[in-house]
């Protein structure tokens, strides 16, 4: 059974890290566990009152035991670097630029795919691009300027008509 018993000066230091406000909400829960062992709470018990497993529990109160106050911390989890750096992003802007051409997204990426080996997300790399100030042009086939406003409006009475189920002849 693991049972931990603070000093005054671990008291002080608990307590001044449960109310500092750059205390991470995880970090506080595990503070916590420390506080309720100190007290006399068996592991189950803690376990229940945080609702995390028992062996979570135990691990962070025998990491405490093994290195202190610094063992609770939540540790940042590093960013991936960015796929498209500086360099990349004035090739795209470059290529994107001078063409007289429409890039749709799809071809943006497989241009960066075959010159620069990066496969990106879709909708993340139009957020990217408009970010910096670029932009591709999503094309559509539609025929709207070719039609003439008086027969689409022929047509369109005559669908209203069928809709309603009457039938001109």
């Amino acid at each position: 059974m693991y049972r931990v018993r603070l000093t005054a000066a671990q008291v002080t230091e608990l307590k001044r890290r449960c109310h500092d406000p750059a205390t991470r909400p995880k970090t506080r829960d595990r503070l916590e566990m420390i506080r309720l062992s100190h007290a006399g709470w068996s592991v189950p018990k803690i376990a229940r009152h945080i609702r995390i497993t028992e062996s979570r529990a135990r691990h962070w109160i025998k990491s405490f035991l093994a290195e202190g106050f610094d063992a609770l911390d939540s540790k940042a989890v590093p960013k991936a670097p960015h796929k498209l750096t500086p360099d990349v992003l004035d090739s795209l802007r470059q290529v994107v630029g001078r063409d007289v051409r429409t890039w749709t997204a799809p071809q943006v990426m497989d241009w960066l795919k075959e010159h620069h080996g990066l496969t990106v997300n879709r909708s993340w790399l139009c957020e990217v691009m408009n970010a910096n100030g670029m932009s591709y042009k999503r094309t559509t086939r539609h025929v709207r300027h070719k039609q003439e406003a008086q027969q689409v409006q022929d047509r369109q009475a005559d669908l209203d008509t069928l809709k309603k189920g009457r039938r001109q002849d």
